[in-house]
């Protein structure tokens, strides 16, 4: 039999008592370490009546019996609490989960309303350029009646200009 130190079994031990420190509230939910079955009991009992020259035979036996079913019980209890951290991490997991939904379905109606958004913009910007071809139209619309403007101002000038040399002749030959 080995006699070095069982460096998992120290840091399991060590772990079991921590957590059972830190647990101290909730030890009434924990399971309860099972006691040896009535056949263990029956087995080490048996082993008082052997006789006396199988005696350290039979007390060493029941030390490593007794060792044994005490590792045996660390890692059942082990066992039980891995399954525990399963369960918990799987409930994280799946909480997880529907977090990443929500947000999918939040980036979905994000994705969507950017869509309409950059319809919107494509349109105003559309309308826009409708507007500015609109805006040189009527530019050049004033500056077209700009020109006209000024050619019946030259006109009517000329047109003053006649007026007043009819009236200056009328005015020669009716004098006033």
């Amino acid at each position: 039999q080995s006699q070095a130190p069982n460096v998992l079994l120290q840091q399991l031990i060590d772990g079991f008592a921590e957590k059972k420190k830190a647990c101290a509230k909730q030890i009434s939910k924990a399971p309860v370490v099972p006691e040896p079955e009535p056949e263990e009991n029956k087995a080490l009992a048996a082993l008082d009546n052997c006789p006396a020259g199988s005696r350290q035979n039979v007390e060493e036996y029941r030390r490593e019996w007794k060792m044994l079913s005490m590792r045996w019980r660390i890692y059942e209890n082990e066992t039980g609490d891995c399954e525990r951290e399963i369960a918990q991490l799987r409930a994280r997991k799946d909480s997880s989960k529907l977090v990443r939904k929500h947000l999918s379905s939040e980036l979905a109606d994000a994705q969507h309303r950017l869509a309409l958004v950059q319809q919107e913009i494509e349109l105003i910007e559309q309308q826009l350029e409708q507007q500015s071809v609109k805006d040189e139209q009527v530019e050049a619309d004033i500056a077209e009646k700009k020109r006209r403007l000024q050619l019946i101002g030259a006109t009517k000038e000329n047109l003053g200009t006649e007026r007043d040399k009819i009236r200056l002749m009328v005015q020669h030959y009716v004098p006033a």
